[in-house]
Order: C-alpha cells, then structure tokens, then sequence
C-alpha cells in the first residue's frame, strides 16, 4: 500500500460518483437540466431557455469532469470542471441554510469540493517516471 494507490482509489471512486450523478440528470431530460439550471443564484431566474443552457452545461462538466477523473486524461483540467460545478451546487445550498442542522446539511458540495482540489494537487496517483 501505497499514497499513490490511495489517490488512485479516490479519483476511480469520486469521479465515477461524480459521472454517475451527472448522467442521472442527463437521462432526467429537459425538465430536470432546467430545474439544475435554476437552481443557483446567480442563474438566470426568468428565462427557461438559458435555465436548460446552464443545467445543460453543468450536468456535462459533470459528466466529463467525472470520467476525466477516472481516465486520468486531461486530469487537471477534469478536476477544474468538477470544481466549478460543485461550487456552483454550493452557491445554491447554502441559500438553503436556517440553522445549525440544516448547515451541515448542505455543506456536502463544499466538502467534496475540496476533495478535488486535493486530487487536483495531488496529482493522478501516477508513478514519476524514473523512480
């Protein structure tokens, strides 16, 4: 055992999750990638067209963020995309706090947030060549 097979096992887990998630709402249609689309603040609250857009465009770097992940390709790049979306899933949850309880309800997209960012800085969990 090894750290770099610990990191393997995270990024395999997390991003097939991660992929998994985002083709839950791909296969709930266009109802569902509207509703995902309006869900932050900072979206686009009297347009359903531009709604279905931005759930459109958050559900594919779900998708792609998740199997870039696993794959290792475009890893870094992979990472960013899951980071943007689960900031913008913490964007919503956090309107959604009333109190202690429901706080730590609705942390989860910041907490596995940072869990990309340190696979992010981690790396893939590759050997460096060489050694």
């Amino acid at each position: 055992m090894n750290a770099n097979n610990g990191i393997k096992f995270l990024r395999y887990s997390i991003g097939t999750v991660l992929a998994l998630h985002g083709l839950s709402k791909l296969l709930g249609g266009a109802a569902t990638l509207t509703y995902v689309g309006g869900m932050p603040p900072f979206a686009p609250h009297n347009s359903p067209t531009a709604q279905l857009v931005l759930g459109a465009v958050a559900v594919a770097l779900e998708i792609l963020g998740g199997i870039g992940v696993v794959a290792g390709y475009g890893y870094r790049y992979a990472c960013g995309a899951a980071i943007l979306v689960l900031a913008g899933a913490a964007s919503y949850h956090l309107t959604q706090v009333t109190d202690f309880s429901s706080l730590m309800m609705n942390t989860w997209p910041i907490e596995l947030l940072l869990v990309f960012v340190a696979l992010l800085i981690a790396g893939t969990g590759r050997e460096a060549k060489g050694k």
